[in-house]
């Protein structure tokens, strides 16, 4: 196998969510040239030897019409298409029109992945399903980010080295049902900061009204606020944290990604399914409703994680009960 096109859309927790596929098929085929067609901002986080050589953009002019039956396809992406040995399919495509037009376009063989996990089986692997129609064994790792040495110089500049203990926190997800109440993010920071602890809030564009009530009030100096960094810099920024405390999202998964211990509080969706991986992770999960989790149950949990306290997953079966059906996660 020469090289190999990943297709891959979705939000960034899916898209870390198929970094352990990608790189079984890397190690299986160590010399092919691999390439990402996805969303740029979120692609370039596996860009680099241990995944991809280049990103495309998905969005860009000529790929809509992939999308749509019989309709007349761009020479240049068909030529782009037909260059791989191997072009991996991500996207949802349940009468498989795209599928017929990556064949019609020249692809020399095409896999469509199963985007959408059911049953109680992890995402990550049942996003790896594909690995053996490659003839590639199905057993990958926890998704593993490697931040690049530009990006780790911009996070230390960013948020320079301190001599205390760093936790970062994310006050939004997705979905407003997936939260945790403002006011126990500012009481678990207040905390925080009273054992010594420096306090990094991260924000995103969509959390925009959280954190502006998150910070209409006082905080110690130790409570910071870091805005405006791109996903590569804040997992670069995550990877000089003690810990890290999230929902069920995006920016969690990405936090697990770096091998940062992480507290992730969950609600309605199933953690068997959705959880971060990682060597150090506790899903604090009471129900269908994240309210339940307590302000101090939290901070006995991120306490653990940062004295480097044994923080062994919660197995399946020991997971508070947790009511279906579950949304997907973000």
């Amino acid at each position: 196998m020469r090289s190999a096109l990943f297709i891959r859309g979705g939000a960034l927790g899916d898209f870390i969510l198929t970094l352990p596929s990608i790189r079984a098929f890397r190690q299986a085929f160590p010399t092919a040239h691999i390439e990402i067609l996805g969303y740029p901002h979120i692609a370039h986080l596996a860009l680099g030897p241990e995944y991809a050589a280049a990103v495309r953009s998905i969005d860009q002019r000529g790929m809509a019409a992939f999308f749509a039956e019989g309709a007349a396809l761009d020479p240049g992406l068909c030529a782009y298409v037909a260059g791989f040995d191997l072009v991996v399919s991500f996207l949802y495509d349940p009468d498989e029109v795209f599928r017929r037009n990556l064949a019609k376009a020249g692809a020399r063989r095409v896999l469509a992945a199963d985007s959408r996990p059911s049953g109680e089986r992890h995402a990550a692997e049942h996003l790896a399903a594909w690995l053996e129609k490659a003839g590639v064994a199905r057993e990958i790792e926890a998704p593993r980010i490697f931040p690049s040495e530009i990006d780790l110089a911009r996070a230390a500049a960013f948020s320079p080295p301190s001599a205390r203990p760093r936790v970062a926190i994310h006050l939004g997800s997705g979905s407003p049902v997936k939260n945790w109440p403002v006011e126990r993010f500012a009481e678990l920071a207040r905390c925080l900061a009273a054992e010594g602890i420096e306090v990094l809030v991260v924000e995103g564009p969509a959390d925009e009204d959280a954190a502006r009530r998150f910070w209409s009030e006082r905080f110690p100096s130790s409570v910071r606020r870091c805005a405006g960094l791109s996903l590569p810099q804040l997992a670069a920024l995550f990877a000089h944290c003690a810990a890290f405390v999230g929902h069920d999202s995006g920016i969690t998964h990405l936090a697990a990604a770096v091998g940062t211990p992480v507290c992730a509080i969950f609600g309605p969706t199933d953690a068997r399914v959705w959880r971060p991986r990682g060597k150090r992770i506790i899903v604090l999960q009471r129900g269908e409703r994240p309210t339940a989790v307590s302000a101090d149950e939290a901070l006995r949990a991120v306490l653990r994680l940062v004295s480097g306290a044994s923080a062994s997953a919660r197995e399946p079966d020991a997971l508070p009960d947790c009511p279906g059906p579950f949304p997907r996660s973000d």
